[in-house]
């Protein structure tokens, strides 16, 4: 508290605790603090929400021209677009668990504030939960406003589509450094769930980075199904560079997807595998036919690499293909790598003992392969990561 009585001498401040005593710090950064260049915030997420202090309008006395990094984690501070109209100089802007009951602000509010910040370099916006304001309304602009965020690399938001389609909507952002997109959707079946701001957003930053994606590797994970692009393809012993992560519950990802057909243009490489080392729960309930909504969307993939827990799934519902889903699910598939069990078993010698390493398995997708066949397209199958990337050398 002591060192607060200087304001005129501090550059950072950075306060990150559970107690909610923290209040009582408050009326003494009611004032100027002209040199400060950073801010850090941050409450335990446990905290009650009527523990947390909102700050005043006059936290910092409602300017500081120095600052170049805020970062607000829990924090309610509905007045935060008259601070954020004060630093022309910010980079970053890292708004994490934001509380909606109490420090709600609208989008077209957000997307002002990130219009007077040309200095930008990371922009996050993450909300804890989401209730959507009663007195919401539907945006209608007659044209959205360009800007230029030359130095801008990271982009990252979670909440509700709704508020990110509002946000985008409003904004023309030219970020030709941008490298990085994480977006996390709290949407559920039966939300108005929409992606096409985000997509164009990502189709039209002037990026290099954010386009032609030749590589998607979907997760299935307990709770939801990140999904991830890349450039390259990548090696067993290099993961290639992600600059596309999108995160959406289970039983949205065949919804989200289906928006996603510039993101798919160009994805030629498929990875399919689980997110944790336990399979979700859900994934015994997904039926055939939800696969196949999901797998027909990559039209152009000409590679399919499934790890080994999953493998038998995906076995299941290739060979239970009949008709014409043959020519409707992966047309371009000509690689097929559904991973076996690695085991090992130890062989005795006459001299000493060694391990030997083999691949198992008690599954085939031979039915699928002989189908191909006939129609046509055929599609090799391997077992083993190693050959799989072999092969894809060789081709």
């Amino acid at each position: 508290m002591a060192a607060l009585e200087e304001p005129d001498r501090i550059r950072q401040i950075t306060l990150v605790t559970s107690s909610p005593r923290v209040g009582a710090i408050i009326p003494v950064m009611q004032r100027p603090f002209p040199v400060l260049t950073h801010l850090r915030l941050g409450f335990a997420s446990g905290l009650p929400i009527r523990s947390v202090p909102v700050l005043p309008n006059d936290f910092l006395s409602g300017s500081a021209p120095s600052l170049q990094g805020i970062y607000l984690n829990g924090i309610p501070f509905p007045t935060l677009p008259t601070l954020l109209s004060s630093t022309p100089d910010l980079i970053h802007l890292e708004l994490v668990n934001i509380p909606t009951s109490s420090s709600y602000i609208s989008p077209e509010t957000m997307a002002a504030c990130v219009a007077a910040l040309p200095k930008l370099e990371s922009l996050i916006i993450e909300f804890g939960s989401w209730s959507s304001p009663a007195d919401r309304q539907g945006i209608h602009l007659d044209s959205p406003t360009q800007i230029i965020l030359p130095s801008l690399t990271q982009f990252r938001f979670q909440g509700m589509s709704e508020y990110l389609e509002d946000f985008l909507v409003q904004i023309i952002i030219d970020a030709p450094r941008l490298n990085f997109i994480r977006v996390d959707y709290f949407d559920v079946p039966g939300d108005d769930f929409q992606v096409s701001q985000c997509l164009w957003f990502m189709c039209h930053t002037g990026s290099p980075q954010l386009s032609q994606f030749e590589l998607a590797k979907l997760y299935c994970g307990k709770e939801c199904i990140p999904i991830n692009f890349c450039h390259e393809m990548g090696s067993p012993e290099d993961d290639p560079e992600t600059h596309v992560q999108l995160y959406v519950r289970a039983s949205m990802i065949q919804p989200l997807l289906s928006q996603c057909s510039a993101l798919l243009s160009n994805v030629v490489h498929l990875f399919i595998g689980p997110w944790e080392k336990r399979l979700p729960w859900w994934l015994e309930d997904m039926e055939d036919a939800e696969w196949l909504a999901l797998l027909s969307l990559f039209t152009v993939v000409e590679t399919m690499h499934v790890s080994s827990s999953l493998a038998k799934h995906i076995a299941v519902v290739l060979n239970n293909l009949t008709g014409e889903m043959h020519s409707e699910v992966l047309p371009a598939l000509h690689l097929l790598c559904l991973e076996g069990f690695l085991n090992q078993r130890v062989i005795n010698s006459s001299k000493k003992k060694k391990t030997q390493f083999y691949i198992s398995r008690n599954f085939s997708c031979d039915k699928f392969a002989a189908s191909r066949r006939l129609s046509g397209r055929p599609v090799t199958i391997v077992y083993g990561e190693e050959e799989f990337y072999q092969k894809l050398v060789a081709d």
